[in-house]
């Protein structure tokens, strides 16, 4: 049997460590210029909008101690894979990650 449960997007689960989340986020940027119109000289400037970045992507568990997560960014003019990894959990204080992930950069 799959269960779900609800922890910011659906989680599915399955007995013996399996999981699946998708994951998502948007980043939108939205200008709007309002003026009276003796300064604009009656022309309305309006509302502009663009989609900065667009990241999907899922992670999970597998039998074993056995994790991965994938995340695309759909951002600008490109398509770019920001995290392709697996993790292994050694222990309860050690993980241990192969792969791909982007920087962490604020």
């Amino acid at each position: 049997p799959i269960k779900v449960a609800w922890k910011g997007a659906p989680e599915f689960s399955a007995d013996g460590g399996w999981s699946f989340k998708p994951r998502g986020r948007m980043q939108v940027d939205l200008g709007a210029i309002a003026a009276p119109d003796n300064l604009t000289g009656g022309e309305r400037l309006g509302v502009s909008s663009r989609v900065r970045r667009f990241f999907m992507g899922f992670e999970g568990t597998l039998p074993g101690g056995f994790g991965y997560r994938v995340e695309t960014d759909f951002g600008g003019s490109t398509v770019a894979l920001n995290d392709v990894y697996m993790t292994y959990k050694a222990s309860k204080t050690l993980t241990l990650m192969a792969g791909y992930h982007r920087p962490f950069l604020g």
